[in-house]
């Protein structure tokens, strides 16, 4: 495992020495720390462990800092709901996208796989990029200085910069004093 460590830091820093910039896929704490860009960064925990409420721990840490992507938003849930974890989180949004679909993919163990015609995304992909454009003008390069919940389906991110992003899981409408946010909708406040 040391040997794998010290090469796996070998390969990093010569890559940083020529000016490449490193991209991680779901990573791990190490591999995060020396990553450019972190695809895939988790949007709730494996739900293994005892815990009342889940944060978004790397987002909370990288965002700002590095760029960042969601799990892919077309992958297997309610897209609505990843879109607003996205959201939430400052992520940007990531899709799994293939051009030429075959149907055993359907089967496959890989989760997301069976959704992931670039045909059946492409008008998806557009409505949300020109959806929330502005909201992520707004957050770009920001970190999240505070993250709330309000309640249990309720929650605010505060960048640094002061936008607030409030998102609603819920199906009914929530009031805040800043406003209110349309069932599984956010809200901006600049």
């Amino acid at each position: 495992e040391e040997v794998l460590k010290k090469t796996v830091k070998i390969i990093y820093n010569t890559l940083k020495q020529s000016g490449k910039k490193i991209a991680a896929n779901g990573a791990n704490v190490y591999a995060a720390l020396a990553a450019d860009c972190i695809f895939e960064t988790p949007l709730k925990s494996t739900e293994s462990d005892l815990f009342d409420i889940d944060v978004p721990f790397y987002q909370i840490v990288f965002k700002g800092k590095k760029e960042i992507t969601s799990e892919a938003v077309n992958a297997g849930e309610i897209i609505d709901k990843k879109v607003l974890q996205a959201l939430e989180t400052g992520s940007s949004m990531l899709y799994t996208i293939c051009n030429n679909y075959n149907s055993t993919m359907t089967y496959s163990p890989f989760k997301g796989i069976y959704g992931s015609q670039y045909s059946d995304n492409k008008d998806v992909i557009l409505k949300y990029a020109n959806q929330y454009k502005d909201i992520y003008a707004d957050i770009s390069g920001q970190t999240i200085a505070d993250h709330e919940f309000i309640t249990k389906d309720v929650r605010v991110t505060t960048y640094s910069n002061g936008v607030k992003i409030y998102v609603n899981y819920s199906n009914t409408e929530y009031e805040t004093a800043d406003g209110i946010i349309a069932a599984m909708g956010c809200l901006e406040v600049k």
